[in-house]
């Protein structure tokens, strides 16, 4: 052994004291974050209008946005207009009628934003409808 072991001892404590201070700056508590804005921007919206169309008068017929009933009504033909996103977004349509005869029955639905079609879609079944449809972003 060389030199004395009680300089060797004071040496070591030495290297443990100084390597201590980084060590706990990088494990110890962090200061906290400033809270982020929670801004939250609801998304752009325009009329659209929504043309339905069945082969046999519709009993009932019920347009759904984001869960909540937008349109509800039955007949032949329908047309109205919703605010609804310009971003690309889903309805879930619901229609039922009582048939005539055999075979399915047919539900067309357009969907129109400034004068210009964004989707046409038809749905074929003998008693009721229930589908999503995703329309496209204009």
């Amino acid at each position: 052994m060389r030199g004395n072991p009680l300089i060797r001892l004071f040496l070591v404590v030495f290297l443990f004291v100084v390597a201590a201070f980084p060590l706990w700056k990088l494990t110890g508590p962090q200061t906290p974050l400033p809270p982020q804005s929670t801004v939250t921007v609801a998304p752009a919206t325009a009329l659209t209008q929504l043309e339905v169309t069945f082969s046999q008068p519709a009993t009932e017929f019920t347009i759904r946005h984001l869960g909540e009933i937008i349109w509800k009504g039955k007949g032949l033909h329908a047309l109205a207009e919703f605010p609804l996103p310009t971003q690309r977004f889903d309805l879930q349509i619901e229609a039922s009628w009582n048939p005539v005869g055999e075979g399915e029955n047919a539900f067309r639905i357009r969907v129109i934003r400034d004068e210009m079609p964004l989707i046409e879609s038809t749905f074929w079944a003998p008693k009721q409808v229930e589908e999503t449809l995703t329309i496209p972003a204009s």
